[in-house]
């Protein structure tokens, strides 16, 4: 369980990195030079740049909701979506070392007999109300 619970905290850190790469190739597009050799490079870069940056987008905000769902020991398929997200970010290099550092740590966390027990016990308990009516 500790691992689990660490693997959750790590998720939530590497997604909220994540969010700031994003917004920032998102709206680095802006700052693109001018002054470019032809227009259809700059029309490519700056079309790349928006569409990596949604893809990273997405998976930051998948890894932060998994980080936060699996800290209550919930939801371990959404943590499993959340691991296997570090793929399409380490094609930014930034994210790479440590997306998937954390994604080999979850996936041996979350498969070993502890992990999956802790999920178990967990979700076979009534989840507590939000309103407080129940």
């Amino acid at each position: 369980m500790v691992h689990v619970k660490a693997v959750a905290r790590l998720l939530i850190g590497q997604g909220v990195a994540e969010l700031v790469v994003a917004l920032s190739l998102m709206l680095g597009v802006r700052t693109l030079p001018v002054q470019t050799a032809t227009q259809e490079k700059a029309d490519f870069m700056a079309v790349y740049m928006f569409t990596l940056g949604l893809v990273i987008l997405a998976c930051a905000v998948m890894k932060v909701l998994g980080g936060a769902r699996n800290l209550k020991m919930r939801n371990r398929g959404l943590g499993y979506v959340a691991l296997a997200s570090a793929v399409p970010t380490a094609f930014t290099c930034w994210c790479a070392p440590t997306g998937l550092a954390i994604m080999i740590y979850g996936l041996f966390a979350y498969s070993r007999v502890e992990g999956r027990a802790a999920f178990a016990h967990a979700e076979a308990q009534p989840a507590p109300s939000t309103l407080g009516l129940g």
